[in-house]
């Protein structure tokens, strides 16, 4: 059975005549006979009481014909679905962002993608650094805005490298080395340090960490913060001091210094990344925008 007989036994039900009905499908009347019967063999019953004068539905034709227009309706409904998800007028993309990384890169793109396809539909998540990579991984969202330290796989993932991240020394703004152009590891060697929790923000922590190692110096850490916000709070209560990337300076101007840290590899980039395999056809849309 197919949707084609489907129809031919919807067809004739409304007209309870073979020859109007063959004329409406389209098709000669023995043929049109053929479907009816292939149908009435497949479900084993009789659909139609039929003789010279007269067409009508037999009680098991009368108790199908509901089920026959609900599957030709649905089937239609999938097809003009799918017709309209390849034509981009129709869809979801899921978006994680990871929380308090400021990207205006990402209010344009948002903002242009709204206006192209005003009814494909957006979800924006913040995710920790902890769990965003897992959330691409596992399809809870389409595309992550996140940075990156060198750890993503590229049998898997596709990304784009926005911004090599500026690391910097935060400081108060009345410290002694506000000023400077720039700093090493060794100038603020003996300075008190506040770190963003380990869990949260793991691949940042580690590499401060190894470049403290290569430096030689154990950083004497009196506390950590859960957020950025907490994070600049303690520094400008003159806890201590850290290391963050450079472009939170716009977000905090006046009350804390942000001095450029010398150092060399590894870097920490501002990438956009998505799965290779993920057919999402919202996904392909915001992808052109992208180029």
């Amino acid at each position: 059975m197919n949707i084609f007989e489907l129809e031919c036994f919807l067809t004739l039900a409304r007209y309870l005549n073979f020859t109007k009905a063959a004329e409406h499908m389209f098709i000669t009347q023995p043929v049109f006979s053929r479907h009816i019967t292939r149908m009435e063999e497949e479900l084993d019953t009789r659909l139609f009481f039929r003789d010279k004068r007269s067409v009508s539905l037999t009680p098991s034709g009368m108790a199908f014909l509901p089920y026959a227009q609900q599957m030709v309706e649905t089937f239609y409904a999938g097809k003009e679905t799918l017709q309209n998800e390849k034509k981009g007028i129709i869809g979801t993309l899921h978006i994680g962002v990871l929380k308090e990384l400021h990207n205006d890169r990402l209010t344009k793109l948002v903002s242009e993608f709204i206006r192209t396809y005003p009814k494909l539909q957006l979800h924006i998540r913040e995710y920790s650094n902890y769990d965003i990579l897992p959330a691409l991984l596992g399809y809870q969202v389409g595309i992550i805005f996140t940075i990156s330290t060198g750890n993503f796989d590229p049998a898997l993932l596709q990304w784009i490298t926005e911004q090599t991240l500026e690391q910097t020394l935060v400081l108060p703004s009345d410290h002694p080395m506000a000023e400077k152009s720039s700093l090493r590891l060794s100038d603020v060697h003996r300075e008190n340090f506040v770190f963003l929790e380990s869990e949260a923000y793991l691949p940042i922590n580690t590499i401060l960490m190894r470049l403290f190692e290569e430096c030689s110096i154990t950083p004497r850490i009196v506390g950590h913060a859960s957020s950025i916000q907490g994070l600049m709070s303690m520094v400008e209560c003159g806890m201590g001091i850290s290391i963050v990337p450079g472009h939170f300076q716009s977000l905090y101007p006046n009350k804390l210094a942000f001095v450029p840290l010398t150092i060399e590899e590894p870097a920490v980039n501002r990438v956009i990344a998505w799965r290779k395999d993920n057919d999402n056809l919202a996904l392909k849309l915001f992808l052109r925008l992208l180029q």
